[in-house]
């Protein structure tokens, strides 16, 4: 019987999730099996779960990175995306965070994005500002960008650093501060 119950218990979860897609946050609060899952560490709730360290997705050409650093009201942030040895994305900027949504304003540019977060991973819409294009030039572009988490700290976020300094030959700058 408690292998049913068991069975049966793991069949929902799965529909549960399943039934969300891949837009929404991983935690339901009105679900008792959701709760249970992020009391037990199984899943996090991206309201209450600080974005600050490093993420990262390593592609063919490169590994893109956002990194996140600060706290509450002061968070900052840096992105690197790679689609080729020289072609590079690179920007940096204020965040701030409100649930499943990390909201990046870039310094120099006039983008603002606002970035799907669920606690372990970052996923940049396909869809973004006509003034984000000024982060990467001709040929690429930050949408559709999704990283997974890789660093939990502060000290985790300074590992991410400037693709254009080193390019230039001088020495890479932090892009969250250090």
């Amino acid at each position: 019987m408690r292998r049913v119950a068991a069975i049966g218990a793991l069949t929902l979860l799965l529909l549960s999730c399943r039934e969300r897609g891949n837009d929404e946050p991983r935690l339901d609060r009105d679900s008792k099996l959701d709760i249970a899952a992020s009391e037990a560490g199984l899943i996090d709730d991206p309201a209450t779960t600080s974005p600050v360290g490093l993420y990262q997705n390593a592609g063919v050409a490169g590994s893109d990175a956002i990194c996140v650093a600060g706290d509450g009201a002061n968070l900052r942030f840096g992105l690197v995306m790679h689609f080729g040895p020289t072609l590079i994305c690179e920007g940096a900027g204020s965040a701030s965070h409100d649930g499943g949504i990390l909201t990046l304003r870039f310094a120099n540019a006039d983008c603002a994005v606002a970035v799907r977060y669920d606690g372990r991973s970052l996923r940049i819409p396909g869809d973004v500002p006509a003034g984000c294009a000024r982060l990467c030039g001709a040929r690429a572009s930050i949408s559709g960008g999704s990283m997974a988490r890789v660093g939990w700290s502060e000290a985790d976020s300074r590992r991410l650093t400037s693709r254009r300094d080193a390019l230039a030959g001088r020495a890479p700058r932090a892009l969250c501060g250090g």
